[in-house]
């Protein structure tokens, strides 16, 4: 009686589990199953331009299969519909069993020319066996026109001090650039010229990079302090249409000693009440090493140079304001410096101004 209790148990155990992997394995068959390249190649393409490729989705399985939640690694790519000649974007795509359905892959090529691009797109399906699907898009060789460097930095520069800098034009894949000429949106601090290839240097010359078609002449000509911030217009013509590039240049024409600040206010507001003294960093722009004499102070004011702990490129000064002239300057006072570099020497001057208001600043 006891066998056929276990007995009749492990049969009725049988069948419940064949039952349940019956209908596992059903509705598992009657389930979605999507099919897709894992990869695009889009062959060479133009930077500049918007690449476009297709590629087929298909569900190979019994049931509907909804492609949701489309992402790309960057805003440059999509996956998308076309109909009508138009590209759109969805949230859902629906695709009947046994069905395909083609869809258009978009990349702007924001790359150099003579680089590669690999980006990725990822979306969400209702297929159990890939609830993420993934597709890598590829572009082996981007070819149009090439300009390096792309940016032209010069940095801190001295007043009449010499500087260029050359940059290489190239026509990546033979698109027939033609370069026509430059122009600078600052003539008064940045001028540049086009310089023939026969000119370029022999380590330019090398055509793997691309064609080279042109160099440009960057160079700075501000007369005195100030800004290097320009843009450069290229402008090229390419199967008889005109185009334009542009590279921007930054830097800066500065004294070989500045002092900071430059004016100051006495007496001046403190935490512990009215000051008298203030004190200054003189240094050199290019790290040289100075010394620093005071040369000349207003009536009333007195300066030092201190012994300090900054490095041999920099001086602080120390300036004080007598007590008993707090009331009877008007006008500006200012403190004249002379400071060595080894080789030259150069004058700065530090203004002292009395405050607007009842001793406040």
């Amino acid at each position: 009686m006891r066998m056929s209790k276990h007995l009749c148990r492990a049969v009725m155990l049988l069948v419940v589990t064949g039952a349940v992997y019956a209908a596992w394995r059903f509705t598992w068959r009657r389930s979605p199953s999507v099919d897709y390249p894992a990869s695009i190649d889009l062959g060479a393409q133009t930077n500049g331009d918007v690449a476009v490729g297709r590629i087929t989705i298909s569900n190979n399985g019994e049931r509907d299969l909804l492609i949701t939640k489309v992402r790309s690694e960057c805003s440059c790519t999509g996956l998308e519909l076309f109909r009508d000649n138009l590209f759109s974007r969805f949230d859902e795509l629906r695709i009947p069993p046994r069905a395909s359905r083609e869809l258009a892959v978009r990349v702007a090529i924001r790359e150099p020319a003579d680089k590669s691009l690999r980006t990725k797109v990822w979306f969400a399906t209702n297929d159990p066996k890939q609830p993420l699907g993934e597709i890598s898009i590829v572009v082996p060789k981007i070819v149009g026109l090439s300009m390096t460097p792309t940016s032209v930095v010069f940095g801190d520069l001295l007043a009449g001090s010499q500087a260029r800098q050359l940059v290489e034009v190239r026509d990546v894949g033979n698109n027939g650039y033609v370069l026509v000429s430059v122009q600078s949106s600052a003539p008064q601090s940045i001028s540049a010229c086009l310089l023939p290839v026969e000119s370029a240097p022999r380590s330019h010359t090398s055509d793997e990079a691309g064609r080279l078609i042109g160099m440009i002449s960057v160079t700075p000509n501000a007369p005195v302090e100030g800004s290097l911030d320009a843009t450069l217009q290229v402008h090229l013509v390419r199967e008889g249409r005109a185009e334009t590039m542009e590279i921007r240049t930054s830097g800066r024409i500065v004294p070989p000693v500045v002092v900071s600040p430059s004016r100051i206010t006495l007496p001046r507001e403190s935490d512990s009440g009215p000051s008298l003294t203030a004190t200054c960093v003189c240094r050199h722009s290019l790290a040289k090493p100075i010394t620093v004499d005071v040369e000349f102070s207003s009536p009333g004011l007195s300066a030092i140079v201190l012994d300090s702990h900054l490095t041999p490129t920099s001086r602080l000064i120390r300036i004080e304001l007598d007590a008993s002239a707090v009331n009877k300057y008007r006008s500006e006072k200012r403190v004249q410096l002379r400071v060595f570099d080894g080789e030259h020497s150069h004058r700065v001057t530090i203004c002292v101004d009395r405050p607007l208001h009842g001793g406040k600043p």
